[in-house]
């Protein structure tokens, strides 16, 4: 006895223009590329998670090597100067760190990106480009 399998539309997801849609087919009906499922967006939110351990632990780290040479190292002005770039650079890379795993954690849990969670963390990886061109400036 055979039954009639009804197929369930899966939720899929784009990227790029973050839309939307409950459909059997996986195209974008905006652009027409490719779409992901939710389970493939929670997946990539677990990878998300464990960058942003990652470069916590690394960026927390440096900030803590940096507070020690403020605190315990008698440098000249301009190496101090340079220690406080460093501690700029590596608590944006900290806080950076720190929005990937919330992000992570955000697109595990509801199935899709978040763009704003996006744009702060390309926000701060422009900001620590500027402030890593300062240093090589100063460096001169």
């Amino acid at each position: 006895m055979m039954q009639n399998q009804i197929i369930q539309p899966e939720i899929y997801f784009y990227r790029k223009c973050f839309k939307e849609t409950q459909t059997t087919n996986p195209q974008c009906p905006q652009c027409g590329r490719n779409m992901q499922t939710q389970a493939q967006i929670k997946s990539l939110g677990l990878l998300l998670i464990i960058l942003g351990i990652l470069i916590s632990l690394g960026c927390g780290l440096g900030v803590l090597l940096v507070i020690a040479l403020l605190l315990f190292a008698k440098l000249p002005e301009k190496d101090v100067v340079m220690a406080v770039i460093g501690f700029v650079w590596t608590g944006a890379g900290l806080a950076m760190g720190i929005i990937t795993i919330i992000g992570g954690v955000w697109q595990k849990k509801h199935g899709r990106a978040s763009k704003l969670l996006m744009w702060v963390i390309l926000g701060l990886f422009g900001f620590m480009i500027f402030i890593g061109g300062i240093f090589s400036i100063l460096k001169a």
